[in-house]
């Protein structure tokens, strides 16, 4: 282990903070997240004070934190800060299973141990408590068009796992330890490194050729981003400014290109509608007809008339009548932004509206079932907003059924900042997990369409080039994928055996202590 003490050791965790930020999106330097680690293990290595390490890496995993999700100072600060607080603390997690390992960081298993730790409680953070699953390690790989492939075969957890092991590895191969001599006989964890980083790489290149020889064209559609600024929306007053806007540039595109199979709305881009409006048999409730006679895709705000409130954030599906076939309501609301866990507790409404950017506490309903929308000959699996950040709905709607992804998204909230790439990147793995084809359609970017591999196809962006905060139209053919990968299958299988495995090396180790104390006993006794 590291046996200095010197000052310098401290800032190392925050060396790791800065080079995981690189990683991600905006600058998306995507080789960091594979040395990103190293200085955060070396300094765990170190002997210290466990409240002085424990304090260092929580300081550091607020820093990242606060810089990965920045863009959520947009709507509340207050929130920013609990946010990163809580993340923070599953890298003292991390801290404290090291610090319980530290005496076996040169057996052949640590390396595996540790990154099998960090995959485990990143998977933990994305699922528990609504679930975070933001700046997750793996997801930096969706800069690499190779190395992300492995997502099919277990989820974000493999390119998450193999980050992990390649930084534990390069650890415990000394170089850039003091001990180097004495760990350069553990090649296992070296090699085993190597070897799964060269098997992604070679197992990327055949799957994109594969899949790419099995993707089929699928529905012809048109995404519309009118770019409507969220305090527009939220007025409530200019619901007719925002159908026209959407309604203008759609009947614009149609003169130019003619009709689509699909026209594609963002979500809650049509005024309020009563629920009742939107029942089976009503004759084209929302005039869309009249405006675009094709099938269409529209994200809607549903409510319950009569003083009830109930409200419903859904997608629903058109024919070209404009009746309604299909509706789909967002099961994976968003804590505080569309309900509000602690509503019936005194003062909360109060507090939001003074620390959020909210002007009343919401309180949506969501939805009960995950089945695939039918939009004529096709079949379309709906993710509404942050939902493309929750690999189980994809890949629920994926076995349900559905040929294509569509996530209707409204990020006006952030304008341009790095939540919507890391949304875009989070939707790449939805496409790469399932091997599907998703239509991408944003009020204010990035609209895209995605192919199976995980690439775009196509996206939304002005005659300078800007993907952010800018109106437009997107005409293309939504690829139609295999939907043939060990993720559909199996779920968070890796995540899981990650877990397993974590569980049985500590009744191991209990049981060998046990044992060592019964058997020191028994010599005891004997003498």
């Amino acid at each position: 282990m590291i046996e200095t003490s010197s000052w310098r050791w401290r800032v190392a965790p925050f060396v790791s903070a800065i080079l995981f930020w690189l990683a991600f999106p905006p600058v998306a330097c995507y080789p960091l997240v594979f040395v990103a680690m190293i200085p955060l293990l070396m300094y765990l290595q170190r002997p210290d004070r466990s409240r002085s390490r424990l304090c260092s890496v929580f300081a550091a995993g607020f820093l990242f934190h606060l810089a990965g999700f920045f863009w959520i100072h947009h709507v509340t600060t207050m929130g920013l800060l609990l946010l990163a607080a809580y993340a923070s603390l599953y890298w003292v997690g991390f801290a404290g299973l090291a610090a319980s390992w530290r005496d076996s960081a040169g057996s052949p298993g640590w390396p595996f141990r540790m990154a099998a730790a960090w995959t485990v409680l990143e998977h933990v953070r994305g699922t528990a408590l609504s679930g975070i699953p933001w700046l997750l390690t793996g997801h930096a790989l969706a800069g690499s068009s190779l190395l992300s492939q492995i997502a099919d075969l277990g989820g974000v957890s493999a390119p998450t796992f193999l980050a992990a092991l390649v930084n534990t590895a390069l650890v415990q191969a000394g170089w850039c330890s003091s001990e180097a001599a004495a760990r350069r006989g553990n090649v296992l964890p070296r090699r085993v490194a190597m070897i799964l980083l060269l098997f992604s790489a070679s197992y990327g290149l055949w799957r994109v050729r594969d899949v790419d020889a099995a993707t089929s064209a699928g529905p012809d559609v048109l995404l519309v981003q009118g770019n409507v600024e969220q305090s527009v929306k939220k007025a409530g007053l200019h619901w007719g400014k925002i159908h026209a806007i959407y309604a203008n540039a759609t009947r614009d595109a149609i003169r130019q290109s003619g009709l689509p199979e699909i026209v594609i709305w963002p979500e809650t881009m049509h005024p309020a509608i009563p629920v009742t409006r939107v029942a089976p048999g009503e004759r084209d409730p929302l005039g869309f007809a009249r405006m675009a006679p094709t099938r269409a895709v529209v994200g809607a705000l549903l409510y319950e008339p009569g003083g009830a409130g109930r409200q419903w954030n859904s997608a629903l599906a058109l024919d070209s009548q404009g009746a309604v076939t299909g509706r789909y309501d967002k099961t994976h609301l968003v804590p505080v932004g569309e309900y509000f866990p602690f509503r019936a507790w005194p003062f909360w409404e109060t507090l939001v509206k003074t620390f959020t950017a909210l002007d009343r506490v919401p309180d949506l309903e969501a939805g009960t079932a995950l089945r695939p929308l039918e939009v004529g000959e096709w079949f379309l699996g709906a993710l509404i907003c942050y939902e493309c950040a929750f690999a189980d709905i994809a890949r629920a709607q994926v076995t349900s059924g559905a040929q294509i992804l569509v996530n209707l998204s409204n990020e006006a909230w952030y304008r341009d900042s790095a939540e919507l790439d890391q949304m875009l990147a989070m939707s790449r793995f939805r496409c790469i997990e399932t091997r599907t084809g998703m239509a991408r359609a944003t009020n204010s970017g990035i609209s895209a369409i995605l192919d199976p591999v995980g690439r775009i196809v196509g996206v939304i962006e002005d005659e300078h080039g800007r993907q952010k905060e800018v109106a437009g139209t997107l005409r293309g053919r939504v690829p139609v994928g295999p939907r043939n990968s060990l993720y559909l299958v199996m779920g968070e299988w890796l995540a899981a055996a990650a877990a397993l495995s974590l569980a049985l090396d500590w009744a191991y180790r209990i049981w060998r202590h046990r044992s060592s104390r019964l058997s020191g006993a028994s010599r005891t006794r004997g003498a």
